[in-house]
């Protein structure tokens, strides 16, 4: 099944890249300012002393933030990586994870304000009971950009902030912080799903199947791992390919099994394994390959595959599993487009089994 978006016929918006697909506010309240502010810093800049100051250094510009946010300090440590940074800690963030069952961490790029803009008004709006979404943003590589995060923050309470540069080299410390910012802020959430925001999920549904399949599994063992296992990965060897990999880094043929990158999910048990096991691992920048698979196997956790579930393109079916009238089918993948999120969604969530 295919199916296709508007894009905004509203002019004053469509014109700027950046908030293709957002929706238009019809009354002016706070998204109308946020709306105007951010068309006015994307053409005009920032006051030029906050410019200066976050090119000279980009630790200034956290430290002289005037709002309620704090700045914590926070360590990485690889076998061949290690470095320091801060993620701030917003005044919501205070009990944000009272009663909550599932955390959803969704690394995004800093400017993408359309994009979690779509997600927002699509498959997180109306969160089931228990249910957190957390946007994970790193510094933007423009300074321009640092501001209207902290403006979107105040107005959606939803972003996980980081200082480490925001690149997608970048991507394996902006999990690794989102990892460490559940382990320190929402620790008791017994489910972790980590979902690239070009992916489209049913939170309903997965509760489901959490409840009614994945929990059964967790009697057993509690350190697990779901998601579309490939089991024949092998590491890129030439240099100047995307997800190149030296020998130096990773020696073997083959990668040990690990979950297909847009989305996996995890129990607190394996990230607190993974995070306790990463210094004894050199990382590398494939983020999947490395958290779910190398540091994975080091530290003993069960990798589980649930295809069925996690879908790894954007097709829609309604296949069924056995004595249930709940589809199997929980996540698409493959969305660059604002305006897909939502026909998309209310495909995924209007699938009946038959």
């Amino acid at each position: 099944m295919d199916l296709s978006g508007k894009s905004s016929s509203n002019p004053y918006i469509s014109q700027f890249s950046i908030f293709s697909g957002m929706p238009a506010f019809s009354a002016p309240n706070k998204r109308s300012v946020f709306l105007v502010l951010l068309v006015a810093i994307a053409c005009c800049g920032l006051n030029a002393y906050v410019v200066k100051k976050a090119q000279s250094n980009y630790k200034d510009v956290f430290d002289a933030n005037k709002t309620d946010t704090q700045w914590k300090e926070f360590q990485i440590k690889f076998d061949n990586v290690q470095r320091t940074y801060k993620m701030a800690v917003f005044p919501s963030d205070d009990n944000i994870c009272e009663n909550a069952r599932l955390l959803v961490i969704v690394p995004t790029r800093p400017t993408s304000f359309g994009i979690r803009s779509a997600i927002r008004q699509s498959w997180a709006k109306d969160l089931p009971p228990g249910v957190i979404v957390k946007f994970v943003v790193g510094f933007p590589t423009d300074p321009n950009f640092l501001y209207m995060l902290l403006l979107e923050q105040e107005l959606y309470e939803d972003l996980m902030l980081n200082n480490i540069e925001d690149t997608y080299e970048n991507l394996y410390l902006k999990v690794h912080s989102a990892f460490s910012w559940q382990q320190t802020f929402c620790k008791e959430v017994d489910y972790i799903l980590k979902a690239d925001d070009d992916t489209i999920v049913d939170l309903e549904r997965l509760l489901y199947w959490i409840d009614n399949k994945m929990a059964s599994i967790k009697q057993d063992q509690s350190s697990l791992i779901f998601g579309r296992i490939e089991k024949w990965g092998w590491p890129i060897r030439s240099p100047g390919r995307k997800w190149y990999v030296p020998r130096s880094l990773f020696p073997r043929r083959y990668y040990p099994p690990f979950a297909y990158g847009p989305m996996y999910l995890l129990t607190k048990e394996a990230v607190s394994d993974i995070l306790d096991n990463s210094s004894q691992v050199k990382a590398f920048p494939n983020e999947d390959v490395l958290y779910t698979g190398v540091i994975a196997e080091k530290a003993g956790i069960a990798r589980m595959d649930i295809s069925e579930h996690f879908r790894g393109n954007r097709k829609l079916h309604n296949a069924c599993q056995k004595q249930s009238s709940v589809p199997s089918l929980v996540s698409l993948y493959g969305f660059s487009n604002a305006t897909e999120f939502t026909p998309y969604y209310q495909a995924l969530h209007a699938l009946e089994c038959r």
